[in-house]
């Protein structure tokens, strides 16, 4: 056995040195190996356990570094063939390398940006789609019983049906693959919203809804058509759905202004009723003329008013129509002394003095 000479506690005195030996004493209080290094003592039995850190340390590092080496030769290998999958769609001629470095273009008919989303250049214009992708030759939905839309940006081909260029919103429903090839066509594309290059917009179905922040009755602008001329509208509606069937307030009236056919409408209808309440307060037909709900008018207005010499041209077809001459002559006034008169114009098409019927003169 080797004997090693004891101390309780971390030893003090300095040993006499000698040369190719390192003075070692074992610590009974502390249960460790001391060593006199460098004019100090050092704790031996932690310097072991730090060499043996170090050791363990240098192993993992080695492990790490043959794994990220493995893994780095595997991506390179999925890499190349992935790039071998789409050669097919390589342009000829588009792409060279150069040891580790590749130059030019690479044509692939639709870049994966997600699971269902892809980003798509045909016909020179770019399609950003959600779960609908460009095979090369057809659209395809990702899931066929989920509607697709596209964010497609017409920077080179006109927009359908017009000379201009623009952005569109477009959906296909839920179907069969492939997307059907025809626009604004059940089972193809359609129209959302478009936006064209002189900033016009155009919005798909039946019109544009106000919520007012989610604050009821909502405000719509509207054309509804289903084919039937006579119930067609074109207008502003408040408290209504597009087709006025519906209404977003119980307890509030609904009200609808525009055209209706072939007249120009102001109607209401009374809270917790729907269109069929509507009543038309203000009609115009088309020939002009002018019905009122209550049949008059409760405010007094101003008619234009001009000199007898400065009264409007009119004809026959003017029949009717009333103005002020602001020297036209009552009765019993004399010539160039008219206090002003109210007059129409007569089946000859003369304007005459309402009062008596006679050409009006200053």
């Amino acid at each position: 056995m080797f004997y090693l000479p004891s101390v309780q506690g971390q030893p003090t005195t300095t040993p006499i040195p000698r040369p190719g030996s390192v003075p070692l004493v074992f610590d009974e209080l502390g249960q460790k190996i001391w060593a006199f290094v460098g004019g100090r003592w050092i704790d031996a039995s932690q310097a072991a356990a730090t060499t043996a850190q170090l050791t363990a340390i240098a192993q993992a590092q080695s492990l790490a570094s043959a794994a990220q080496t493995s893994a780095v030769n595997q991506a390179q290998a999925l890499s190349m063939n992935a790039a071998q999958a789409v050669s097919s769609n390589i342009q000829s001629g588009a792409v060279s390398k150069t040891g580790d470095t590749m130059s030019g273009q690479l044509g692939v008919p639709s870049i994966k940006l997600g699971m269902r989303t892809y980003a798509t250049e045909t016909s020179q214009n770019l399609w950003l789609t959600s779960n609908a992708y460009w095979d090369g030759t057809n659209w395809q939905r990702v899931d066929v019983t989920m509607t697709a839309f596209a964010l497609n940006m017409q920077s080179h081909d006109p927009l359908p049906n017009s000379t201009a260029k623009g952005i569109v919103i477009w959906k296909a429903s839920a179907g069969a693959n492939p997307i059907g090839t025809a626009i604004n066509i059940a089972g193809g594309w359609e129209q959302i919203y478009t936006w064209t290059e002189q900033k016009a917009a155009l919005v798909a179905g039946y019109g544009v809804e106000i919520d007012s922040l989610g604050n009821t009755p909502y405000g719509r602008i509207l054309n509804y058509n289903t084919g039937n001329a006579a119930t067609a509208r074109t207008g502003i509606a408040s408290n209504f759905g597009f087709d006025l069937s519906t209404v977003d307030n119980n307890t509030s009236p609904g009200w609808y202004f525009g055209k209706l056919a072939d007249s120009f409408v102001v109607q209401r209808a009374p809270a917790g009723s729907g269109a069929a309440s509507l009543v038309s307060l203000i009609s115009i037909d088309n020939a002009g003329n002018v019905t009122l709900a209550s049949g008059s008018i409760t405010t007094t207005f101003r008619m234009p008013s001009y000199t007898v010499a400065n009264l409007p041209q009119v004809m026959a077809v003017d029949q009717g129509k009333m103005a002020y001459a602001t020297n036209g002559r009552n009765g019993g006034e004399v010539a160039g002394a008219g206090t002003g008169c109210v007059v129409t114009v007569n089946s000859n098409g003369i304007w005459s003095a309402i009062w008596s019927g006679l050409t009006v003169t200053a």
